[in-house]
C-alpha cells in the first residue's frame, strides 16, 4: 500500500491518555476576532500567581483525582503571551513542586500554549521558549490567506493581522518543525476556504487542522459554498498529488458513515476528562463552561483550588454520550460519523441548562463535507489506486439496473424479454438523488457497453459501484466487481477483482469445480446460487462446500488468503443477516420505478414502491415489512453471515420477514462448513497467520459495504 498522509488525524502527545490541565491566564486579548466564542474580553481577570500555585499544589497532591502518568499544562486567554511572565513563574513553581514531591509528573509533562502569534518574537517570549524548548508546544493560529485571516482575526478598531502574524511564521517553523496551525471557519469567510488551506500548505505548514464553528452562524446557501470549496480544493489534492505529503483535517476516512456502537457510547470531546482553571481558582469542565464563554446558562462550576473538586458535579460528564445527548433523527443518521458538536455549546443552547441536549446547528455544514470527502476518495480510490485505510460508505444503497438483461448476484434470473433499457433522464436524476440524500449508487452492468461508458460519465464524482458482465473488459477498472457464469473461459488477461459466480441449480455438482477455477484468478469469489427451495439438494450442496473449504485450505497452507462468501464470511464475523433490500437496499428498474429487489421487478405479479421522486424524498426508506432483523426466529440465531432471501420467503411462508425452514438449513450447513474450516486451521496451526494475514488484505463486496474485514476467529465456538 502506497503511504500517504490525507485523512490521517494528528497523534496526540502520549496517544490522548495524558491529563490536560488548562490555566485560563488572562481573559485579555490584542484582538477581537468575530467568530471567537469568548464574550467577555477584559483586562481585570488576571491570575494572580498564588492563585497559579495554589492550583499547582492541589493537582500535585491528589493522585487520586489525577491518575495519569503524564500531565499537558496549557495556558490560554484571550491571549497568554500577554503574560507570558506569570506563565514562566508559574511553569517554574510546577518543575519546583514536582521535583520536590518525586512526582511521576516530574519528567513527563508538557507545557502547550494557544496564541495569536503577535507577540511570539518579542524577547521575552523568545526567552521563554528557548528556556522550555524541549518540553514545550506552541500553535499560532493563522487562518490562511491574508483575505480570510483578516476577514475574521482583527484588531479592536478593525484592522487585519495577517501582517503582523506572517513574519513570525518562520521563525515558530524553525523552532517547532512539526508545529501545525489551527483553521477555524465562519460565514463570512466561507470563499476563501480553498485558497486558505493551499496558502497554509504553501507557507510549509503540512497538517493543517480545520473545523467549522459550532455556533448557529450559518446562513441558506453556506452550504453549497463549503461544499464547493471543498470540491475544488479535492480536485487540487488530486490533480497535484498533495494527498502523499499533505494533510487537512476537513478530509477524514472516518467521517460519512453510520455510527457503531462505540460512537455512539462516548462524547464528541474530552469535556469532564480534562479541567480548566481561571482566575479566581474556580475549576470548570473545559473553558467553554465559564462565564466569559457562555451567553444563555450561567457558569458551570466543578470546584475549586480551596475545596477541591466535587465529584457530584462532574458525574454528569461520565455518563455523557452520544445516545444520550442527541435526538433520533442524529442517532439514525446515516452519515452521522464525524459529525462534531461542542458541549459546552449544548449546554449554553439547551431550554434547561442540560448537559443531555445537542445543538444541530452544523448538520448541514457536516452534510456539505461529506459530500466533498465522498468525491475526494471516489477520485482517490479510483484514479490514483488509493486502498483507504478506515471503513467508508453509506449503509443505503440503490442498485441501479441499466437494462432488463443486467446482471444477475441475487437469487433471480435476468431477462431480456422486454429489451428495455434505462432512460439517459433517469440515470441523471438518480445520480443526483443519490448525491443529495448520501446513498450509495451501485450500477448493475448488461454488455451494453455504450450504456455502460455513459452511465460511468454520469455518475462520474459519486462514490459508486460498478458491477459488471465478464465480456465489458474494455470498460471496467480494477476497482469493479467482475460477473461470471459457469461457462465463463478464464485467461490471464482476466482482471484480478471481485468476482460474483453465477451457478444454476442444475450445475449444482459441479459447483467445488466452478469455484476452485475462479479461484485461480480472484482472491474473492460470491457465489450467486440461482435454485428453487422446493427442489433445492441441501446435502449436495454441503458436500460441495466442503470441497471448496478443501481447497481454501491448501491455499492457505501456501501463504494465499483467498475468500468465498458462503464459507469465510462467517469466519471474519461479518454481520450480513440479508441483503437489506426491501429496508435499506433498493433497485431502480429500466422502467424508471423503485422496486424492493431486482427479484420483484421482473416478477409482474409484485407492484412497484415509488417513483424517482420517491427517491428524491426518501419515502421509500425503512419499510417495517422488510425489516428482516426483527423477527423472532432471526434474534435468537447466532449466525452471523446468512443471506436469506425475502422473496422466497415471501413464497415459502407468505411473509416477507420470515426466513422458510430451508433457508435456515442452507445457512447452517454454510456455517458447519467454516466450522470445519476453521478446525483444519487450528489443527494445522495456521490459524494465527490466517488472522494476521487477512487484518491487512481488503475485499470489495458492495453487499458488505466495501469495508475492510476483520476476523472474530478467536471468539469462533461453533462445532460441527
Amino acid at each position: 500500500m502506497e503511504e500517504y498522509i490525507m485523512g490521517n488525524q494528528l497523534e496526540p502527545w502520549k496517544g490522548g491518555i495524558a491529563q490536560t490541565i488548562t490555566f485560563v491566564i488572562t481573559q485579555d486579548c490584542n484582538l477581537r476576532c468575530k467568530y471567537c466564542y469568548m464574550t467577555d474580553k477584559n483586562k481585570n481577570s488576571v491570575m494572580s500567581m498564588e492563585i497559579g500555585e495554589k492550583a499547582i499544589d492541589y493537582f500535585l497532591t491528589n493522585s487520586d483525582v489525577f491518575i495519569s502518568d503524564a500531565v499537558i499544562l496549557e495556558f490560554i486567554g484571550g491571549e497568554p503571551l500577554l503574560e507570558i511572565d506569570l506563565i514562566d513563574r508559574i511553569t517554574d513553581y510546577f518543575k519546583l513542586r514536582a521535583y520536590q514531591l518525586n512526582h511521576k509528573w516530574f519528567t513527563m509533562y508538557r507545557i502547550s500554549i494557544s496564541t495569536n502569534g503577535l507577540l511570539y518574537s518579542t524577547e521575552k517570549v523568545q526567552k521563554f521558549i528557548k528556556k522550555n524548548l524541549k518540553k514545550l508546544s506552541i500553535g499560532i493560529s493563522i487562518d490562511g490567506t491574508k483575505e480570510k485571516n483578516d476577514t475574521q482575526r482583527v484588531y479592536p478598531d478593525g484592522r487585519g493581522s495577517y501582517d503582523d502574524v506572517v513574519k513570525n511564521i518562520e521563525l515558530w517553523q524553525s523552532q517547532f518543525p512539526g508545529a501545525s496551525t489551527k483553521v477555524t471557519i465562519g460565514h463570512d469567510d466561507l470563499p476563501y476556504v480553498k485558497e486558505s488551506i493551499i496558502h497554509l500548505w504553501n507557507l510549509g505548514l503540512r497538517e493543517i487542522p480545520a473545523n467549522v464553528v459550532f455556533e448557529d452562524v450559518w446562513k441558506e446557501g453556506d452550504d453549497i459554498i463549503f461544499y464547493n470549496q471543498l470540491k475544488e480544493l479535492a480536485d487540487y489534492i488530486v490533480d497535484n498529488d498533495m494527498w502523499k505529503d499533505y494533510n487537512t483535517s476537513l478530509f477524514s476516512q472516518g467521517i460519512g458513515a453510520p455510527l457503531n456502537e462505540e460512537e455512539l457510547n462516548k462524547n464528541s470531546c474530552g469535556t469532564g476528562s480534562m479541567i480548566a482553571v481561571d482566575a479566581k481558582g474556580n475549576f470548570y469542565p473545559c473553558v467553554r463552561f465559564m462565564d466569559y464563554s457562555l451567553n444563555r446558562q450561567q457558569s458551570y462550576i466543578t470546584g475549586n483550588i480551596e475545596d477541591g473538586i466535587n465529584r457530584d458535579k462532574v458525574r454528569p460528564f461520565y455518563v455523557l454520550t452520544t445516545k444520550n445527548q442527541s435526538d433520533n433523527e442524529c442517532l439514525t443518521c446515516s452519515i452521522a460519523s464525524g459529525c462534531q458538536w461542542c458541549t459546552g455549546y449544548n449546554y449554553d443552547q439547551s431550554e434547561n441548562g442540560t448537559l443531555f441536549s445537542r445543538d444541530k446547528s452544523i448538520c448541514k455544514m457536516h452534510k456539505a463535507r461529506v459530500k466533498a470527502n465522498n468525491y475526494l476518495w471516489y477520485r482517490l480510490t479510483r484514479e490514483r489506486g488509493v486502498k483507504l485505510k478506515r471503513n467508508r460508505g453509506s449503509d443505503k444503497y440503490l442498485f441501479i439496473m441499466l437494462a432488463d438483461n443486467s446482471v444477475s448476484f441475487c437469487n433471480y434470473e435476468a431477462s431480456a424479454e422486454n429489451n428495455i433499457s434505462l432512460a439517459e433522464e433517469y440515470l441523471t436524476q438518480a445520480a443526483k438523488d443519490c448525491f443529495e440524500n448520501f446513498i450509495t449508487p451501485v450500477i448493475l452492468h448488461s454488455n451494453n457497453k455504450t450504456l455502460s461508458v455513459r452511465a460511468n460519465e454520469i455518475f462520474k464524482g459519486l462514490d459508486y459501484i460498478n458491477i459488471y458482465t465478464h465480456d465489458n473488459i474494455d470498460v471496467y477498472s480494477d476497482k469493479d466487481i467482475i460477473y461470471h457464469d459457469s461457462s465463463t473461459i478464464y485467461t490471464e488477461t482476466t482482471p484480478k477483482v471481485c468476482c460474483i459466480l453465477k451457478v444454476d441449480e442444475s450445475e449444482l455438482q459441479n459447483l467445488s469445480n466452478y469455484v476452485s477455477k475462479a479461484l485461480e484468478f480472484f482472491d474473492r469469489v460470491n457465489i450467486n446460487l440461482i435454485y428453487n427451495l422446493q427442489t433445492f439438494d441441501i446435502n449436495l450442496y454441503q458436500r460441495q462446500l466442503h470441497e471448496i473449504a478443501d481447497r481454501l485450505f491448501e491455499y492457505y497452507k501456501n501463504g494465499n488468503v483467498k475468500q468465498v462468501n458462503a464459507i469465510t464470511d462467517e469466519l471474519l464475523g461479518v454481520n450480513r443477516r440479508n441483503c437489506n433490500f426491501g429496508y435499506k437496499n433498493f433497485v431502480l428498474a429500466p422502467n424508471g420505478k423503485i422496486y424492493s429487489c431486482p427479484a420483484m421487478y421482473y416478477d409482474k405479479k409484485e407492484s412497484y414502491l415509488t417513483d424517482l421522486k420517491g427517491l428524491a424524498t426518501n419515502s421509500f426508506l425503512g419499510s417495517q415489512k422488510f425489516n428482516l432483523y426483527n423477527n423472532a426466529v432471526c434474534k435468537q440465531c447466532n449466525i452471523l453471515h446468512c443471506n436469506w432471501c425475502f422473496y422466497l420467503s415471501k413464497q415459502s411462508t407468505g411473509e416477507f420477514s420470515v426466513p422458510s425452514s430451508k433457508q435456515c438449513q442452507i445457512a447452517q450447513i454454510e456455517k458447519g462448513v467454516t466450522a470445519y474450516l476453521f478446525n483444519l486451521l487450528q489443527e494445522n496451526d495456521i490459524k494465527d497467520f490466517y488472522m494476521n494475514k487477512i487484518e491487512n488484505t481488503e475485499f470489495e463486496d458492495p453487499i458488505l459495504s466495501r469495508k475492510t474485514y476483520s476476523t472474530s476467529l478467536m471468539n469462533f465456538s461453533y462445532k460441527v
